[in-house]
């Protein structure tokens, strides 16, 4: 696939067609490729991918619940770019050292210990789910990204026992990928049998939620 046809087809995936199934081996093989060619700090890699298809229902339920737009709405609207056949879920890797050199006697402000546990976690994981999004498209994958999370969600035991994480500021991004649904509105949930709606336009949210203007934010010195 042609650049320039890879980046106008890509678009914010929110709902899904079930009835195409995913290869496991196409994500395998483009979790190859981000272990090949996405870059690293020092090549430390402070993250995780943890990934989900369908296989535990309630746990894809709980996310899906966790992933609401607003908790503060009273009619509460999920994110279904979650409910796609297979979900990433990237989180801080617990054994990847964030202090200089790992070194505990290298003391520093709590500001800076924050930045170095946080921000180079956060760009890595910029880095990986680009490739991946990018991937997946070049294999006639469709890709959501979903960084809306309810921390107040009652189940929250759930998702820290099954990504392995005492602390949920550790979870940075979900991804859903999968095949994308000609419905623009609604998305299965294998859980609860359910259709569910989709509160996203999906490919023109750019439209309601437009950018700042390019020279806002690009500037050559």
């Amino acid at each position: 696939m042609e650049w320039a046809s890879l980046i106008d087809d890509r678009v914010q995936t929110t709902t899904w067609d079930m009835d195409q199934v995913v290869d496991k081996s196409v994500v395998e093989e483009i979790m190859d490729e981000v272990h090949r060619r996405s870059a690293s700090k020092q090549n430390v890699v402070r993250y995780e991918i943890n990934i989900f298809d369908w296989s535990d229902t309630e746990f894809r339920n709980h996310f899906n619940n966790f992933c609401q737009r607003d908790p503060r709405t009273p009619n509460a609207q999920y994110n279904t770019q979650v409910l796609a056949p297979y979900l990433l879920v990237f989180t801080r890797r617990k054994d990847a050292p964030w202090n200089r050199e790992g070194d505990p006697s290298h003391t520093i402000d709590l500001q800076t210990q924050v930045y170095n546990r946080h921000m180079i976690t956060a760009m890595e994981i910029g880095i990986a789910s680009t490739n991946i999004m990018l991937s997946a498209k070049t294999k006639g994958l469709d890709s959501g990204f979903c960084n809306c999370m309810d921390w107040e969600y009652e189940h929250l035991d759930k998702i820290k026992e099954k990504l392995n994480i005492d602390d949920m500021k550790d979870l940075y991004v979900a991804v859903g990928l999968g095949v994308g649904s000609t419905s623009t509105r609604k998305t299965y949930n294998p859980h609860t049998k359910e259709m569910n709606m989709s509160y996203t336009d999906v490919g023109n949210m750019w439209k309601n939620e437009p950018k700042p203007e390019k020279q806002k934010y690009i500037k050559f010195a």
